[in-house]
């Protein structure tokens, strides 16, 4: 984002020295609408009245700013005075009634789309937000089938389509009733911005959501292909790999988002598991180093990367350095962990003590423990 904001600020210094050209002041609001940085955008679209007077299309793009950095109360008012300065204008009325929307004002948006209806009674738009909303408490499947045509429209935002569909994808789960229908909207947005990171999680969360793990993958690794900086879809790439114990892939990738985040604790804690598992000791162990460096002295986390750890030195036979390791982690934490019952085990197995190791075995499997290798010590 640093070469970002130094492009908009050293584009801003050149404007008054240049002659007026409307596409250098589009371009540099752009720019700080990337940074979120909406105050500066409004104030360079806000230059192009010097020169136009009170212009529609500026008006619009000022309400759009406003939009795509969600203060929908800031692009409401913008939008109010552009309708009454253009009160037969449908597009306007559109983006009013969506910004209300947004807003949580549904009565003032319902108002306008009946004007637009009075306006355009075909207008499609108008005809979709009545058709959803009106079923909208009885039945969620004929909200997200009527949701199509607004998923369609070219005019809105795509952020705010993904907003409109956000409450749905956080409540999905295998079992509820809408779950195609939603799936249906997250694919119409895929086929409109099919090389776009928010489209391919937002499908991919839905996957996720819905116990779809091996798809889900799939999306979250598109997602990441388009844009690396949300460290999120990291992370849930990085926890799937780990819970179907790829451990190469989660070495490469974990590797990859140590470059990209390399203060997150996180990202060496899934390298060392995986180097953990593909037998690669003094290396997992660097990593856990780093880990407990930016995990900091009170995290609760802490006492997880020093357990594996611990784990790591007993696959290296230093059942010592282990049991050391193991005296000094909080009791509290640890215990609801279901790595340290599986290493209790196998330390108990390892002196003999089968009965003990079982036990061990099955409290961890009890506390969410899915591991392939467990489930052959349980054969045993």
């Amino acid at each position: 984002m640093d070469k970002i904001e130094e492009a908009a600020e050293v584009k801003t210094s050149l404007l008054d020295s240049k002659k007026f050209d409307i596409k250098n002041y589009f371009e540099i609001a752009q720019l700080y609408s990337r940074l979120n940085d909406s105050d500066n955008a409004i104030k360079v679209i806000s230059k192009i009245d010097d020169y136009l007077g009170y212009d529609r299309e500026t008006e619009l793009y000022k309400a759009h700013i406003y939009q795509s950095n969600r203060e929908y109360d800031k692009a409401v008012n913008v939008l109010e005075k552009l309708e009454n300065n253009f009160p037969d204008d449908i597009d306007i009325k559109q983006n009013l009634a969506i910004a209300y929307r947004m807003n949580g004002d549904d009565t003032k948006s319902e108002s306008i789309y009946k004007q637009i209806l009075d306006l355009d009674p075909t207008n499609k738009y108008a005809l979709s937000y009545f058709s959803s909303h009106n079923s909208y408490k009885d039945n969620k499947k004929n909200y997200l089938k009527n949701l199509i045509p607004y998923l369609q429209n070219g005019d809105i935002d795509m952020d705010e389509k993904i907003l409109t569909l956000a409450p749905y994808v956080q409540d999905v789960s295998p079992t509820v009733s809408y779950l195609e229908e939603l799936k249906e909207c997250a694919k119409t947005l895929l086929d409109i911005y099919p090389q776009n990171a928010k489209t391919n999680a937002l499908y991919a969360d839905i996957l996720y959501n819905s116990s779809d793990d091996n798809e889900s993958m799939k999306y979250y690794r598109k997602s990441l292909q388009y844009d690396k900086s949300n460290f999120m879809i990291w992370r849930q790439l990085m926890q799937l790999y780990s819970m179907y114990e790829m451990w190469s892939d989660l070495e490469e990738l974990s590797s990859e988002a140590i470059d990209y985040y390399p203060n997150q604790a996180l990202t060496y804690f899934y390298n060392a598991r995986a180097k953990m598992y593909l037998k690669k000791y003094s290396e997992a162990h660097e990593m856990l180093s780093e880990a407990e460096l930016y995990a900091g002295e009170k995290s609760k986390f802490l006492s997880e990367i020093k357990l594996v750890d611990a784990y790591t030195y007993f696959l290296e036979n230093n059942q010592k350095k282990s049991n050391n390791i193991l005296s000094q982690l909080d009791k509290d934490v640890i215990e609801q962990h279901p790595l340290y019952f599986e290493l209790l085990g196998d330390i108990e197995s390892k002196n003999g003590n089968e009965e003990k190791a079982m036990e061990y075995w099955e409290k961890s499997v009890k506390l969410g423990n899915t591991s392939s290798e467990l489930k052959e010590k349980l054969k045993k």
